[in-house]
């Protein structure tokens, strides 16, 4: 019964290394001198307000292992960055979260500091 367990959670992890595995294939490095801020896009800080309340917010977006939602720190790929990429200074965002949807305004974007 033990083995049994043990057997089915190397399997497990194998899996999970063949996946990172393929991911690190697909992973490029993006000359920061490639990083367009006229727009929302990887490797950008965006700033925001908040229409409703004012409240002044940063995201950045980043790669699927630089998450850091802590710190704002979000991946390309989520559903939340996905409403902001391609957007540009002024745009207004509707972002939707567990607390309801909130209308952002872009007001400034910028390249992103890189984590280390």
């Amino acid at each position: 019964e033990n083995d049994g367990v043990q057997i089915e959670v190397k399997h497990v992890r194998g899996d999970g290394l063949t996946f990172l595995g393929e991911e690190l294939k697909k992973a490029a490095v993006i000359p920061i001198d490639m990083i367009d801020v006229k727009a929302v896009n990887i490797g950008t800080a965006v700033r925001v307000k908040d229409v409703d309340t004012g409240e002044a917010l940063t995201y950045t977006f980043l790669g699927p292992w630089d998450v850091d939602l802590d710190n704002n720190v979000y991946s390309y790929k989520a559903p939340f960055s996905l409403a902001f990429l391609g957007h540009a200074v002024g745009d207004q965002i509707v972002a939707k979260g567990e607390h309801g949807d909130r209308t952002l305004e872009i007001t400034a974007i910028e390249l992103a500091e890189l984590p280390e």
